[in-house]
């Protein structure tokens, strides 16, 4: 097309591509203004051109593009190196039958570039390669949906060295989820003027452990680094329901990010764990920070799932589910532990005793402090001599204590 829209009738494909079910997935232009294509077809204006061409600037096929059979699957990216040689990604496994796994370099005349090596190439998942970008430093990522690069196990975005070798300098870590890898797939990976990118793709949910919004993320140049502030983010997490009874309990939530607009927090709960959850209770609009509120309607000894959901307009999102059994707490008896008044706060009228509950059992005790006037029985032992044997005999001494100093420790006892 024209700068303006219109169709630039000096551009003249003929009969074009044999597009089949995908069609042309990727265009780049070299700096001398030749266009190479990659996609799902096999003839470009009645010429066999395997899913990879190049065209010269007025639609024509370009002869001294010499691909031979070409690759043997879709090639869905393309780009261009500084030294003019042509990165292809796709699903293919061969290019003009040389085994090349979904990833291969092209000397400008469109042979296949024997120095660039990727091994085994990309494994697992769809086994595919959706988009290529290089960095200013000659490093090249590729993108798509796979596990591995070579035998590394890498998800859905590899860096390369430019001999074709796994760059264990980038080290971003994707799909990730308790030890299991999940192939998730990035289709775009575009890079800014510092080399640091920008990824977009389908269905993932974090980037090196941080929560993404709708499967789009800027990184550092390495990898290794989330931007967090670059796209808005809305999160939240469930706490414990606490006073919980057999009808009633308090839902907790707990506000990360808001993207900086309040929102509309609240608890749901269904005895359906984990499925669907039927019923709720509102903590009104707020920022971040914890929020509460009242659970009710529960049955006696019924387990429920539980979480936290918020929205805003940029996001509704909810907490992973936790669980809880809505019944009674069982209270047993309290503990309590006591220490003897300070002699600097006894009076001959008073004193200050302090007590210690060291366990509520369950419930909030009464407390008091007792006192009163306590006799002490003595152990007296009096000896008896009787010929060659000592005999011993026993009686009780009732003791009243004085003042408080004689009750904590009476004089003379044993």
């Amino acid at each position: 097309m024209n700068s303006d829209g219109s169709l630039d009738t000096t551009f003249d494909p003929g009969t074009g591509f044999n597009q089949h079910y995908y069609g042309i997935k990727d265009v780049v232009l070299q700096s001398d203004g030749k266009i190479v294509v990659g996609g799902d077809f096999t003839t470009y204006n009645g010429t066999s051109q395997n899913y990879i061409t190049r065209l010269n600037t007025d639609g024509s096929l370009d002869t001294s593009f010499n691909s031979g059979t070409g690759a043997n699957g879709y090639v869905y990216a393309t780009a261009i190196d500084s030294n003019g040689k042509i990165l292809i990604g796709g699903t293919f496994s061969s290019y003009n039958g040389t085994s090349r796994n979904s990833v291969a370099r092209l000397n400008s005349d469109g042979t296949l570039d024997t120095t660039f090596d990727p091994g085994s190439g990309v494994g697992g998942g769809s086994q595919k390669v959706g988009d290529i970008a290089i960095q200013s430093s000659g490093r090249i990522l590729i993108a798509g949906s796979f596990n591995s690069y070579n035998g590394h196990t890498q998800p859905s975005l590899v860096g390369i060295n430019t001999d074709g070798s796994f760059d264990t300098t980038f080290d971003p870590c994707i799909g990730w989820v308790s030890g299991t890898i999940y192939t998730y797939e990035i289709f775009s990976a575009s890079l800014k003027s510092d080399d640091s990118i920008i990824l977009g793709g389908n269905d993932f949910e974090n980037y090196n452990g941080e929560v993404l919004t709708d499967s789009i993320a800027h990184i550092s140049a390495d990898g290794v680094t989330n931007d967090d502030n670059f796209f808005p983010i809305v999160t939240v997490n469930i706490s414990a329901p606490t006073s919980v009874t057999s009808t009633s309990a308090t839902g907790n939530g707990v506000v990360v990010n808001t993207a900086g607009e309040n929102v509309t927090r609240t608890i749901q709960w269904d005895p359906n764990q984990y499925g669907f959850y039927n019923y709720s209770c509102s903590a009104g609009s707020g920022s971040t920070g914890s929020y509460s509120c009242a659970i009710t309607g529960l049955s006696d000894g019924v387990t429920y799932g539980l979480r936290a959901r918020v929205n805003n307009s940029y996001d509704t999102v909810h907490s992973d589910a936790i669980s809880f059994v809505a019944q009674t707490p069982t209270a047993t008896a309290p503990t309590i532990s006591s220490t003897a008044p300070t002699s600097s706060s006894v009076t001959s009228t008073s004193a200050t005793i302090t007590a210690n509950i060291t366990d509520t059992g369950g419930e909030d005790p009464d407390r008091l402090i007792q006192y009163g006037i306590r006799h002490f029985k003595r152990n007296v032992h009096r000896y008896l001599r009787c010929g060659h044997r000592w005999d011993r005999g026993l009686f009780l001494q009732s003791y009243r204590p004085n003042s408080w100093n004689d009750l904590l420790r009476p004089s003379g006892s044993d």
